[in-house]
């Protein structure tokens, strides 16, 4: 990992980032004080694990997703056979790579927020079956 403050990400990951060094530098603007710019390692948990753990319910309503460029890797995470989530709101840089990979986890896309934000919506729930 790099940190960076806001814009801290991971530099080992496959991540929609085309430059993850960069983005890191673009976020020294952001560091406080006397923040630095440093690398560091951190465990990973799958989300999936996460949610078990937790109790969570079978059936979330909302999942925001804002990883610089990990969130690909995130919902990989899910096995959306246990967990469905209504929406999904995630931030990424490579629409079409993450509308491939949710349609074939059973979501389609519903409406772009912003310049990165798209919101997916799960096709069970526009069936009522979640």
């Amino acid at each position: 990992m790099a940190y960076s403050n806001l814009m801290s990400t991971a530099l080992s990951l496959n991540s929609d980032i085309p430059d993850p060094q960069a983005h890191v530098k673009l976020g020294q603007q952001f560091l406080q004080g006397s923040e630095v710019l440093f690398e560091y390692g951190a465990l990973a948990r799958r989300l999936n694990d996460l949610l078990r753990e937790s109790d969570a319910p079978k059936v979330i309503d909302f999942l925001s997703l804002d990883v610089e460029g990990a969130e690909l890797e995130v919902l990989r995470g899910v096995d959306f056979k246990e967990y469905r989530f209504k929406f999904i709101l995630v931030e990424c840089r490579d629409f079409e790579r993450m509308d491939k990979y949710l349609s074939q986890q059973g979501y389609r896309f519903l409406k772009n927020l912003s310049a990165h934000d798209y919101l997916f919506t799960s096709e069970l729930q526009q069936e009522g079956r979640v």
